[in-house]
């Protein structure tokens, strides 16, 4: 088993290489409880995004004395390495090939599970609150790569603020769905088309984050109303447009979360407004 999963451990490490590496790295694990991941949480879970549907994701957890291995739909490793436990948090630290650490966390409900393979995104938002001035003294290099040097409350603070900002999956039984209910669901979803109640305005907002210019496009022609505000609640920008595709530069807008919401002035679609969670950095 130990064989197994070093082996897993070099065939991770370039899988993360290959795609995008954390936004911050930390200087150790952060201490607290080790953890082994199939007794906390299981074997394995099954969970969906929208309780509405039946499409579902399998995490499977394995633990060798030393190592926590996460693999989804028994194909991807989306995490190998240790886990300690703070409060109610599971943090999930990665070894990176400078020596210093990735690391984010799990809240886990009898329900619910939030922050599966959202590493990346959780250290997009830790440089997000670590450039307010209250955490310059955690701060050890800025060289590359911010490299943070989290003592126990301060990343109690950071990670329970990080997590507040995720939504949360919800842990399902997959085998006490009757398979002729299953079948009749996900026939249903793929004959839907763009004009029923299944339907959503945009089609996708990208970059996200993003630095300067955010692009969306729309999954129907029509006009509407866009309108951006802070995490303060101010408003950043009100503008009606008419189309499928636009563009807005928020380059003098502050780094941090901002709030799109889109409304479709036509009323055609049964869906006439929708709410989209965006990072700037």
């Amino acid at each position: 088993m130990k064989i197994l999963l070093r082996t897993y451990l070099i065939l991770t490490v370039l899988l993360y290489g290959c795609s995008g590496e954390p936004a911050v790295n930390f200087e150790e694990p952060v201490k607290g409880k080790s953890l082994n991941l199939s007794k906390e949480i299981g074997d394995s879970i099954f969970v969906t995004e929208n309780i509405d549907t039946l499409e579902y994701t399998k995490y499977t957890f394995i633990y060798d004395g030393e190592i926590n291995l996460i693999i989804k739909n028994d194909a991807d490793t989306v995490f190998l390495g240790t886990a300690t436990k703070r409060k109610e948090l599971i943090l999930l630290n990665r070894v990176l090939e400078n020596g210093k650490y990735a690391i984010h966390a799990i809240e886990l409900t009898d329900s619910t599970i939030k922050g599966l393979e959202t590493e990346w995104l959780q250290s997009i938002l830790i440089d997000s609150i670590t450039k307010s001035p209250n955490y310059s003294k955690i701060i050890t290099d800025t060289n590359q790569v911010k490299t943070i040097d989290a003592k126990k409350k301060d990343a109690k603070n950071i990670f329970r603020w990080v997590i507040d900002q995720l939504e949360p999956l919800y842990i399902i039984d997959p085998y006490k769905i009757p398979k002729s209910v299953m079948k009749e669901e996900r026939m249903v979803a793929k004959e839907e088309s763009p004009s029923t109640k299944f339907s959503k305005l945009v089609k996708t907002v990208y970059p996200n984050p993003f630095e300067t210019i955010l692009k969306i496009k729309m999954n129907i022609n029509s006009t509407f109303r866009f309108q951006f505000h802070n995490s303060a609640g101010e408003q950043l920008i009100n503008e009606q447009k008419t189309g499928d595709s636009f563009e807005f530069d928020l380059s003098n807008e502050q780094d941090g979360f901002i709030y799109l919401s889109v409304f479709d002035l036509t009323n055609k679609n049964p869906i006439s407004a929708e709410k989209i969670k965006l990072i700037k950095k």
